[in-house]
């Protein structure tokens, strides 16, 4: 880890305001298509590319400030889940501490996890207090593939935003020092009911890999940990789930998307968070969005407050597309699967009509 990033309660880290200048200059009203597309390209290959030496650190941090209006429950919310947690196999009280240190070194020194999850919201808390809302993001694809969410949502007119994936840099990598610290510095320098959209990757979750991934009720699907891409999923699982918690505790819309086989939101701590936020399952199909495949996808959002309209995005099950696997039985009675190479391929990326309807949904989030 970088000197910087371990300094004692070192600031909330934000954009820069040369980038923010830069991030709010959408193409003008005369722009052609093509000029358009251009200015889409220059953007999303802008906010694709930063990480968290493109965050400012403050020198003061000025941690008697007050929460602002209706943020006043974050340090009870805290305990309240770290005692459901408990309640429910204590995966995230137990794991989570290591997770954060390796982002922030300095909480190391934290009595309890508790603290240590405080400490971090308190960054958020500086950032709210002190720094404009425009220079804020509104919106953080994780996990972003070909980014096309985050091309369309730049397209509706929201321009400041952060594109995540590791192909894009290493330091969007969720399970090293620096891609942790890229990924919770992004939600700490959000603004107030920004998007914070994970597609945390399904590989090793859906039914297709079971046979290999052995991922069952009866291991609480954390399946064959022997395995390193299966323990590999398992962790980034646990970043997906820290991430969305700190995102619904303040005050953002984070939404988890996975194909409906996936068990992904059963592993203990992503359903602890899920469960106790209260988050609704919705049922689509990339297939009515222009899909190649019917693929049905779990989407899994707030089901109250301005998160819960994204319940708008279920669609029925479109006719005449092919499935991306059919199943079948071995000899010995189990079920098997086959995939289709090339549509699975093609079908990891979100079509653009996808990524329209989830920025049309967020701007009615916006507006309400």
């Amino acid at each position: 880890m970088d000197q910087q990033a371990g300094l004692a309660f070192l600031p909330v880290m934000v954009l820069s305001t040369v980038t923010a200048s830069a991030s709010l200059q959408g193409p003008s009203a005369a722009s052609e298509d093509d000029d358009q597309e251009k200015w889409l390209d220059d953007k999303l290959q802008q906010i694709s590319s930063l990480d968290f030496y493109d965050f400012l650190a403050f020198s003061k941090f000025n941690r008697r400030v007050d929460w602002p209006e209706g943020l006043h429950h974050v340090k009870s919310t805290c305990q309240d889940f770290l005692d459901f947690d408990q309640e429910n196999g204590g995966r995230a009280s137990k794991v989570w501490p290591s997770f954060l240190c390796e982002a922030y070194p300095f909480l190391r020194g934290a009595t309890s996890c508790l603290e240590m999850m405080v400490l971090v919201a308190e960054r958020f808390l500086f950032n709210l207090v002190n720094f404009n809302e425009l220079d804020q993001l509104e919106f953080v694809e994780f996990c972003a593939g070909r980014a096309h969410l985050s091309r369309e949502m730049l397209r509706q007119g929201f321009h400041q935003g952060a594109s995540v994936d590791i192909l894009f840099h290493p330091h969007h990598d969720m399970l090293s020092s620096k891609g942790l610290r890229t990924w919770f510095d992004m939600v700490v320098a959000s603004r107030r009911k920004s998007l914070h959209w994970f597609a945390t990757r399904c590989s090793s979750f859906v039914p297709l890999c079971i046979s290999q991934s052995i991922r069952y009720e009866e291991n609480s699907f954390y399946g064959d940990r022997s395995r390193p891409w299966v323990e590999q999923g398992n962790l980034q699982q646990e970043v997906t789930a820290m991430m969305m918690f700190f995102s619904f505790l303040l005050d953002c819309i984070p939404v988890l998307e996975q194909p409906t086989g996936s068990v992904l939101p059963k592993l203990p701590s992503l359903r602890n968070v899920l469960w106790f936020f209260d988050f609704k399952k919705t049922v689509t199909y990339m297939g009515s969005f222009a899909g190649p495949t019917s693929k049905p996808l779990q989407i899994w959002h707030p089901s109250s407050g301005p998160g819960s309209l994204f319940a708008a995005i279920a669609r029925p099950r479109p006719d005449g597309l092919d499935n991306l696997a059919s199943s079948g039985q071995s000899w010995d009675g189990s079920h098997t699967y086959t995939g289709n190479k090339e549509m699975l391929i093609e079908s990891e990326h979100y079509t653009p009509e996808f990524g329209a309807c989830v920025a049309q949904i967020y701007e009615q989030i916006r507006a309400s």
